[in-house]
């Protein structure tokens, strides 16, 4: 419940928000989320690897460097997070 009343807390404190206000500020954040979401998938298939023979083949994390793992972990990380926060807020709408 604290999580609930913390996330929205700003908008009981600004009257001045309307419902349709807090609707497209969700709706603007979801299509912000969706645009990070697809460029991470963009990046993912940057770092396709090579296959020995002048081509490339799929994506796969465990061809990737200790590094890219790294990033890539820490950019979905942020996504799932990001895409939980606003699930969450969007259910209380």
């Amino acid at each position: 419940m604290a999580m609930q009343s913390s996330v929205l807390r700003p908008f009981r404190l600004a009257e001045n928000y309307t419902a349709e206000d807090v609707t497209a500020l969700f709706c603007a954040s979801k299509s912000a989320l969706l645009r990070l979401h697809a460029n991470l998938e963009v990046e993912k298939q940057s770092l396709r690897c090579g296959d020995g023979k002048g081509g490339l083949h799929p994506f796969c994390m465990d061809e990737l460097s200790e590094d890219d793992r790294s990033w890539i972990g820490r950019q979905q990380k942020l996504v799932d997070g990001l895409s939980g926060a606003l699930a969450r807020f969007g259910y209380q709408l």
